[in-house]
């Protein structure tokens, strides 16, 4: 059996999700580029190397899936 690995979530995202609020991040993508984004968090998922939050994103109005480790700051959207 793979061994189960138990995740531990910032507490931002777990409230976000939980209630419907948005986040604020600073995201860098994969080519270095840094963006300020809201998103509105949907779920976590893991592969074998990395965590991802997949999320409605506002700027690109569509649903997007972002690595956990190019997140480099994050904060609920309090205005939303």
């Amino acid at each position: 059996d793979p061994e189960v690995k138990e995740i531990t979530l910032p507490p931002a995202i777990e409230e976000a999700i939980g209630s419907g609020k948005k986040l604020k991040i600073k995201y860098i993508s994969s080519n270095g580029e840094e963006t300020v984004r809201t998103i509105e968090p949907i779920e976590v998922n893991a592969s074998e190397d990395y965590l991802y939050l997949r999320a409605w994103c506002d700027l690109r109005q569509e649903q997007r899936t972002f690595r956990f480790d190019r997140i480099i700051e994050m904060k609920l959207n309090e205005t939303g």
